[in-house]
Order: C-alpha cells, then structure tokens, then sequence
C-alpha cells in the first residue's frame, strides 16, 4: 500500500492525553504503579552524571545498569524520565509529577548553564569528536542527545514547565551548529547505521529536531533534521523497495518516524510513503503473534544474542530465540502506527496497534513489582521472562517502558473536525474539549467481548461517531439507545445524528479462538481468541507437539471469563492456555509445533 497524500485537513489526530483519564481497572494500576516507580526513583541521582560532566559538586550515589559513570549512553534515562513524568502529568493531572519534572529541570539547567554553550549531556562532547573521526568507537551519543531534547520538549509541550522550552532551543541550536560544520564526506559514513547494532545509532535526533521546529519556526531546526534523513535508507522505502532485511529495528524505526514528520511539516510525498512502506514491511511481514518485531539478522551475524534486527520478510522460520521482540521496538511501532493512521482510515493499523498494545506492550511491566521492566519478548516452548532491577538496569528498554506506561490511554481517542473516533477498547473518559462532549467508556476489555459509550453534554451537539470494528470480530453488532445499528463487514460504525445527554451506544465484539502460523514456518503456530495470543502455561520443552492438526477446535475452554483454555499435546500432557499478558515468572511457550 502505497497511497497518495491526503491534504492536512483531511488528517485525523488523537485526543490529547490530558483530555484523557482511564478508569479504575488492571490498565489504571500499571499506569498507577509505573507513576509509583517514578516517584521512588532519586532526583539527585538521576542528574549524578549530568552535574560530574558540567564539574558541579554532586554527593549522590550513581545509578546503575546503563546509567553509571563509565557507560556511553549515561542520561539516556534521565531523558526519558522527564518525557514519562509529562505524559503522567497529562494523563492523571497529578501534581507531584510536575514537581518532580520541576526539580530535574532545575538541576538540569544548572548544568546546562554551567557547560556554557548550550550543550546539556552526561558525557563530554569529545564523545562527538571521536564519533566524527571515526563513524564510531562511542556508544550513541546522538541516541541519548535525542532522548534529552525530547524530554525538554515533552516537559514543556505536555506538562507546561516554563524552563523547558529555552533549554530545548539551546540544546537544538547546539546540536545545529555542530552539524552544520561538517561536511558531505562525514556526514554519510557518521550517519550510516548499517552496521550490527551500530554504535553511531541516532535514533530520533531527528524526530526531536522537526518537533522542536514546529513550536520555534527557526530554520535552522528543520534543517539540521534534515540531515538526519538519510537517502541510502529513506529512498528505496519512499519506491516500495524492501532493503531492510539485517538492519538493526530500533535504529531504523525512528528513522521512518522523522521521515513521517518530515511529511507532515514539507508535504513531501517521498517522505510519507517511505513511513507507510516501513510500517507495512514491519508490522504486517516482520511481526510475531504478539505484534513484537525484531529477531535474528537472516546471516545470524549478531551482536545482542539473535534479537535485535530485521529477518527477511514472511520468513521467520528459526528465529524464535529467547532474544526477540525488543520492548524499544514495540513502542516505537505504536507511534510509527499512530503517525501512518493519521493519514488513512486503514483498519489493518488499529488491528495491528491493538494486538501489540495486548499482547507486548502490557507484559513489559511485573505485575507487583515497580522498577521491573522486560527487554525481550521471548515466545518457543520454555521460555521465561528476565525483568530488570529498579536501580541497576535502565536498559534502553527501561527508557521507553516508563514512557509507554504514561501514555496507555493514548491513540484510544481520535478526532477528524467534528468527527469522534474511537480506536481502542479501554475503561476511561474523554472529555472532548473541541465539542463540550463527555463520553465514558465502560468496559472490561478483551475480558468481556462488548464496550459502552455513554454521552454527556450540556445541549446538544452534532457531529459523527466513527467507532471501529475489529477485523477479528465476525458477527459485532451494535446498538444506539437500545436500537440496533447496521454493520457492515469490514467497515466502522459510522453515526453521524445530533446527540444529547445520556445516548448510548453498545458495541458486541464476538471472540472465537484461531491459529495463526509463524511467518513462512508452516511447522509453527500459535493461538489467538479474539485479539489476545494465548501462551501455554508450562514446562514442558523444548517443543510443545500437537496433537493431531494445528486447528483452533483443539482448544478447549476452562474459565472463558479469564480467558483460559487448554489444549493436549502428543506427549499426553494437557496444558492450560492464558492471556499472554498474564505469563510472569513461570515458564511459558507460544508457539506450538505441528505434528508431521
């Protein structure tokens, strides 16, 4: 799919968070224990780095993992941290996650005043002299730069904290007269990231750079992000040519989403096509069940233990080591998958963001335990999850897992001028400013198969409610004030009527049971009910065999109110099935091998 611009005004784009609240319910309490996290971590050792670098006195004792004193991509969470604590300051208006955001800005300007010219990092910028004589030899540091300006920028574009944005446009300009001396002859090698894991990654610099130009309107942002933009991997996605088989996913995903900002700044259509081609290549040929990309390079050349890279599409045959589907990936996915939905009405991208959302983004967090974030997804028979320490990890993982815990109401509300579109099945309330309109939704999604929204409204108001139907859902009927509505198959409900207070619509989401094969392995499948991958609850390995013809009729209920089945095995053990999300410490497989 390859479709041509729409103009702006045609583009949908999702409620602000802060007009968002979810309700009480399982998704509230991680929200609730991500925030808990947060709160408990140490302001002084957060800035630790930060203040040893700008040579300001600090007392505190270092973070670990990925964050101590000698790791090159030290303050990468820090940065991520202040874009977490804006979007649980939109989400839930509580006050203590503004202050936190105003204590670590304080700190942050402190040493960003200290260094003199605008630069604000925990390494020193010799970190990008040896990057630009080399392509190489340090860790990322335009990786971590762009977690620290989107951090600014998320301090002020979501929680309003006025020092914000000042140290954003310094930061920018920083980075854009150090880009601006460089010539042709090392930009290109410095900023190709081909290689295994490559150590020059820049992740979303540019990303950073184009939102930074959207609130200044200064030149030299929009054109300092341009040079991110590179042709080598931009041009062949913009002509549907699939290159990107090897390349390591979290690197290039960003990548697509600048080019997706790129599009929405200049119009230029090369740029919006290459973000839809990189989605497609990735979410509907690259996925596992679970809708986590990532695996083994397809020359099983790695460096991160056969997880982090691009397989050859629709073959995924051998792949399923206990290294797949990196949690930076998925939620790179999600805002590659809201950005490409804002330009089509496209089902297969809210099918797509839903099972995902389920199914890889709900298990990166223990339940019980806040600080405790995955890094991969594993899914063959025997495996377990590794969780991190709450103050001796901070994988890269860790960065993007607070940050996604802070927006889980986010993409479930949308809205195109006066239409309303609801994408995701979440208990929560909307409070559409642009209307004056209130909607609850009530449900207890996927554990029951119906959703409720109900209307409130001072007078009344007219506009259209488009609420999706799942693909999954064969069979959904709904209902306006008890009445039943038509659907047609494949297609939204689409209400345009003039609404007042107290409507009601139901929609009835009918789940059944299916299997779904690992891309290009017919000896693998796994199954799914409704949108939730179920995973065998056992240990019983290495393969779980079974039983006669991979058909979804194996399945057999136990509990269909928690959603758990379970199906025998050739061994002649019998295995419960549960929700993935549900999988903790215990061992569990996914995938099932087929007899024959």
């Amino acid at each position: 799919m390859i479709s041509t611009p729409e103009p702006h005004s045609s583009r949908a784009t999702p409620i602000a968070l802060s007009q968002v609240r979810l309700a009480d319910g399982p998704i509230k309490q991680r929200q609730e224990r991500n925030g808990q996290y947060l709160l408990q971590l140490d302001a002084d050792r957060l800035l630790h780095n930060f203040r040893a670098n700008a040579g300001l006195p600090s007392a505190a004792q270092p973070l670990g993992g990925w964050e101590n004193p000698a790791c090159g991509l030290r303050g990468h969470f820090t940065g991520h941290y202040l874009s977490a604590c804006a979007a649980m300051y939109a989400a839930t208006g509580e006050p203590r996650y503004a202050d936190r955001l105003d204590l670590l800005l304080a700190g942050l300007n402190d040493c960003q005043h200290a260094l003199g010219d605008g630069y604000l990092s925990a390494f020193p910028t010799t970190d990008f002299d040896t990057l630009e004589l080399k392509f190489g030899g340090v860790w990322a540091p335009y990786y971590t730069l762009h977690k620290i300006l989107a951090g600014l920028i998320d301090a002020h574009r979501d929680a309003h904290r006025s020092l914000a944005l000042p140290m954003a446009i310094a930061l920018g300009d920083w980075v854009a007269r150090r880009m601006a001396r460089l010539p042709a002859n090392v930009l290109e090698p410095m900023l190709r990231t081909d290689d295994l894991n490559p150590s020059n990654e820049f992740g979303g610099i540019g990303i950073a750079l184009y939102d930074l130009f959207t609130i200044t309107q200064q030149p030299q942002h929009l054109k300092t992000a341009k040079l991110f933009d590179r042709g080598w991997f931009i041009d062949p996605l913009a002509h549907g040519d699939d290159r990107i088989a090897g390349l390591h996913a979290n690197t290039h995903i960003p990548q697509g989403l600048a080019a997706a900002k790129r599009y929405e700044l200049t119009g230029d259509a090369r740029y919006r096509r290459a973000a839809e081609f990189l989605w497609e290549q990735t979410a509907l040929h690259r996925s596992y069940v679970s809708g986590g990309s990532s695996g083994p390079r397809p020359d099983r050349r790695e460096r991160s233990e056969g997880g982090e890279h691009w397989p050859d599409a629709n073959k995924m045959a051998g792949t399923l080591t206990p290294k797949i589907a990196e949690s930076c990936v998925t939620h790179n996915m999600l805002r590659l998958t809201d950005a490409v939905a804002a330009w089509s009405d496209d089902p297969r991208h809210a099918d797509y963001r839903e099972r995902a959302w389920l199914n890889s983004v709900l298990p990166m967090q223990k339940p019980g335990e806040p600080g405790a974030y995955l890094y991969s997804h594993p899914l063959s028979a025997g495996s377990r999850k590794v969780y991190g320490d709450a103050d001796q990890t901070f994988w890269c993982c860790y960065g993007t897992s607070v940050e996604t815990f802070g927006r889980l109401a986010e993409g479930a509300y949308w809205e195109r001028g006066d239409t309303l579109i609801v994408r995701q099945f979440i208990a929560s309330e909307l409070h559409w400013d642009a209307l004056g309109v209130r909607v609850v939704q009530e449900t207890a999604f996927p554990y029951e198969p119906v959703t409720r929204l109900l209307f409130s409204m001072d007078t009344a108001r007219r506009f259209t409610l488009n609420l999706r139907v799942p693909s999954w859902a064969a069979g959904a009927t709904c209902t306006l004030n008890g009445d039943p509505v038509g659907i047609e198959a494949g297609r939204p409900v689409l209400l345009n009527r003039t609404w007042a207070d107290g409507d009601r619509v139901e929609l009835y989401l009918p789940m059944t049971t299916r299997t779904e094969m690992l891309p290009g392995d017919p000896t693998h499948h796994a199954f799914v009910h409704g949108p939730v991958v179920l995973a065998a609850r056992t240990p019983h390995a290495p393969e779980l065999s079974l039983l006669g013809a991979v058909a979804a009729t194996a399945v057999r209920p136990t509990d269909i109110a928690r959603l758990h089945f379970e199906v025998p095995l050739v061994s002649g053990h019998v295995v419960p099935l549960v929700p993935l999300a549900e999988i903790v410490d215990e061992a569990y497989g996914v995938y099932f091998k087929a007899p024959g």
